[in-house]
């Protein structure tokens, strides 16, 4: 049998107080004794059995040998005496116990074995009725989601139409307003393009919305009733393709129809500022500043339908534009036409006056009329100077009359 000294082989083990007293080895027969048989082999030896001999007590030295080994738990490297002896090999220290580790290790455990209770509780708990439930709840967000869009979608469209419409009204008054101020057959496609516009608006029609959905009460507990409104709101968003698909083509065709009529609008408004230019042309004695303002106004409307507007409001200025322009030119030229007729009336009094023959058909224009209270000489009497004073005729001799005729027999005349 080994003893503790047999099991350190440090010089710790060699210490006198821990040296063991000597014992000897039992016997075969002394063996067979203590374990309560025969002989080793089977057979009793001498008919009575040997008393087994009593253990050592190692206690006292097993606690002293523990409490040492704690004390120097490092290995230690003896050196050898003054002689120069050879250093006794170190052995390997007491191993510590690695309590963080431990701990580790014990909370690991605890963490798995509180996951695999919980998980085994829902699973107990678990139903085919709760996880339908839970299917229904999903299926119900799509739905409401689906219907939540289409609705939108259609106030959109709705929105699109209302702003068509007004803007066909806004503009109808102002291709009506610049008829006679613009280029004619470009207004012309512009009327139409708008008439067009206002059918193509007038002929949407909106699918009808389905009812909001709402769930139906079901006994929540009830496999069959949860499966039964699964079944519905599945039916339901089936039944939305349909509306769905409409509305996003009715969308695109307000899309087409309202960028088909701005494009046209727009080919229109591109041919006022060539019209501008030739009613300038035409009206080319009108001040500079009636031309200038006519030719920003013109060149407004590209500009304002560039940035995606109709320039209407251009467009509204423009007739009264015209007209001061063509007022501006025309007194312009009815100026020029009273100062040629005076140019012209000045050249012909002056050649009159240097090669007339003083007769009486000659008219000065610079002389002034006669009075028209003088009463008028006798045209085959020529004018007096009316610097010469007129001459005394003198005294008149009565005319001779012949004597008168008397009776003679009485001397008187005769009667009647």
């Amino acid at each position: 049998m080994s003893t503790l000294a047999g099991l350190f082989d440090d010089d710790r083990a060699t210490r006198d107080e821990f040296e063991p007293a000597a014992r000897e080895m039992p016997s075969d027969a002394g063996l067979a004794e203590m374990l309560g048989g025969g002989g080793v082999d089977g057979v009793g030896g001498g008919g009575s059995r040997r008393q087994a001999q009593a253990p050592v007590d190692d206690t006292q030295r097993l606690v002293r040998l523990v409490q040492s080994a704690a004390a120097d738990a490092a290995p230690v490297v003896l050196s050898g005496g003054g002689g120069g002896g050879k250093a006794k090999k170190s052995s390997r220290g007491h191993k510590r116990t690695d309590w963080l580790s431990v701990l580790v290790a014990v909370l690991a455990v605890g963490v798995v074995s509180g996951t695999a209770v919980f998980g085994g509780i829902q699973l107990a708990s678990a139903s085919p009725a709760a996880d339908a439930l839970q299917s229904l709840a999903t299926d119900e967000a799509a739905l409401v989601n689906a219907q939540q869009s289409l609705s939108a979608t259609a106030t959109r469209i709705e929105a699109d139409v209302a702003a068509g419409r007004e803007d066909a009204a806004r503009l109808e008054p102002a291709l009506g307003a610049v008829e006679g101020y613009s280029d004619e057959p470009a207004r012309a496609a512009a009327m139409q393009a708008l008439t067009d516009y206002r059918a193509g608006l007038d002929a949407l029609v909106l699918p009808e919305l389905p009812a909001p959905y709402s769930r139906p009460a079901i006994d929540e507990d009830s496999l069959a009733d949860v499966g039964a409104a699964i079944d519905d709101v599945q039916a339901r968003a089936a039944e939305m393709a349909e509306p769905t698909e409409r509305m996003h083509a009715l969308r695109g065709a307000v899309t087409d129809l309202r960028d088909r009529f701005v494009e046209q609008v727009a080919a229109f408004g591109a041919t006022f500022p060539a019209w501008a230019a030739t009613v300038n042309a035409e009206n080319d004695q009108a001040d500079q500043s009636f031309r200038d303002a006519l030719t920003a106004a013109a060149a407004a409307v590209p500009s304002g339908q560039a940035g995606g507007l109709l320039g209407i409001e251009a467009m509204l200025v423009l007739p009264a534009l015209v007209d001061a322009l063509r007022e501006d030119n025309q007194r312009a030229l009815d100026e020029i036409a009273a100062e040629e007729e005076a140019a012209e009336d000045a050249e012909s009094g002056g050649s009159g006056g240097s090669g007339g023959t003083g007769g009486s058909d000659w008219y000065d224009p610079g002389v002034p009329p006669t009075d028209p209270g003088v009463p008028p000489t006798d045209p085959g009497v020529p004018p007096t100077d009316p610097g010469v004073p007129p001459t005394d005729p003198g005294p008149v001799d009565p005319p001779v009359t012949d004597p008168p005729v008397t009776d003679p027999g009485t001397g008187e005349a005769p009667a009647g």
